[in-house]
């Protein structure tokens, strides 16, 4: 869920690979001809099943509310493997106040 104005956690929680091990991890968010995109080094928590990124106010007003949002994680070893999650639909949400507060 994605609250516009707001700065929610996006979370992807791994059972069969570490992400400690990732040499690279991007989180993207897609609304129509909006792109979000976060690298590793801009996760705010990265654990041995965890990688979670904040969103801004900025990004989550950049979404438009009552339409889905499409969020996926896609990451690399050091081996060259390459993985991805599958692309989950996310719900975004109006705010009553508008702008960055």
């Amino acid at each position: 869920m994605i609250i516009r104005g707001t700065t929610p956690p996006i979370r992807f929680t791994f059972s069969n690979v570490n992400p400690l091990e990732m040499t690279a991890a991007f989180l993207t968010i897609r609304q129509g001809n909006v792109m979000i995109e976060k690298d590793l080094p801009a996760a705010s928590s990265v654990t041995d099943t965890v990688i979670e990124w904040l969103l801004t106010q900025e990004e989550t007003l950049a979404l438009e509310a009552g339409r889905l949002a499409q969020v996926q994680c896609r990451y690399k070893f050091e081996s060259g493997a390459v993985g991805a999650s599958r692309i989950y639909d996310e719900n975004v949400y109006a705010v009553l106040k508008e702008g960055e507060i």
